[in-house]
């Protein structure tokens, strides 16, 4: 494989986690479909800002992290986006 799909399977793993942890798995809402395709969009930007700031391995240690501590991992997150909401950050060097 090379390193395009290799990054496309990690962005991949990363999403599916990122729901997983962010929904927990069931839905009790049944008037989520607008909020669920906002969630879509939220997390697409999460993703998007992620990308730009972070590197190939921040983000595989973000995803082992994301595994063990889901806590940990979305509060890291969301500082790294506030950080770049700021400028405070740019993109990975």
């Amino acid at each position: 494989m090379d390193d395009a799909e290799l990054n496309a399977i990690r962005q991949a793993r990363l999403a599916e986690l990122q729901r997983n942890a962010a929904g927990g798995g069931s839905s009790t809402n049944p008037s989520s479909s607008s909020g669920g395709a906002q969630d879509s969009a939220q997390e697409n930007m999460t993703i998007t800002i992620l990308n730009r700031v972070l590197t190939n391995e921040a983000r595989e240690r973000l995803s082992r992290v994301k595994i063990v501590r889901p806590d940990r991992a979305q509060a890291v997150e969301n500082y790294i986006i506030k950080l770049y909401s700021m400028g405070q950050i740019h993109q990975n060097w």
